[in-house]
């Protein structure tokens, strides 16, 4: 198996414990069966400090432990290489569009497209501490390949909010949303 070689998750766990890799293997892309978006994964020998840690513990020529590179992490939550200005960005302009969207048919005033605008810069800075905080579990299991797989899979909707906006459900600008729309009901039904 070389470096660059795509196969199934299962056969590389087995693989890198039980058979020997030529020293100096760069990562090994995995291609995990049973992920629905065929989404690669990318381990990573975990190296010794000293090379005679090497020696005594899995033997000259045969590979080490392996764990899942730190970059995973960002393949499977942004899908696309880019920094976190680039990502603030995106979603500062995803929220500029769902203020258009929903504030074109409620006739929505200057303040109340202010109050939408807050609630959802806060929105956009909670998903960034939440990813924050997703990133130093993922740093936590990473060295154990199958629990790295499993919070990365579990971070799907994390993963999702970054493409689509975190506006949706108990959003601080969902919230807001239906406050302008409550106070409009009731100012439509006050008696002028």
């Amino acid at each position: 198996m070389s470096a660059g070689s795509i196969v199934p998750l299962w056969l590389l766990l087995w693989t890198a414990q039980d058979a020997p890799r030529p020293a100096g293997a760069g990562p090994v892309l995995v291609q995990p069966a049973s992920t629905p978006d065929r989404r690669l994964l990318v381990l990573e020998r975990i190296r010794p400090k000293e090379a005679d840690d090497l020696d005594e513990t899995v033997g000259r020529g045969q590979a080490g432990p392996v764990a899942l590179a730190a970059e995973n992490f960002d393949l499977w939550v942004f899908e696309v290489d880019e920094d976190d200005r680039a990502r603030r960005a995106h979603l500062t302009a995803l929220l500029a569009e769902r203020i258009e969207s929903v504030g074109r048919p409620r006739q929505l005033d200057a303040g109340q497209v202010g109050k939408l605008r807050l609630a959802g810069s806060g929105d956009i800075q909670r998903l960034f501490d939440r990813t924050a905080r997703a990133r130093a579990d993922f740093e936590v299991v990473r060295r154990d390949p199958a629990a790295g797989r499993r919070l990365l899979v579990r971070l799907e909707g994390l993963a999702r909010e970054h493409r689509t906006g975190p506006f949706e459900g108990n959003s601080l600008f969902a919230k807001t949303l239906r406050k302008i729309d409550d106070d409009a009901r009731r100012a439509r039904r006050r008696p002028a």
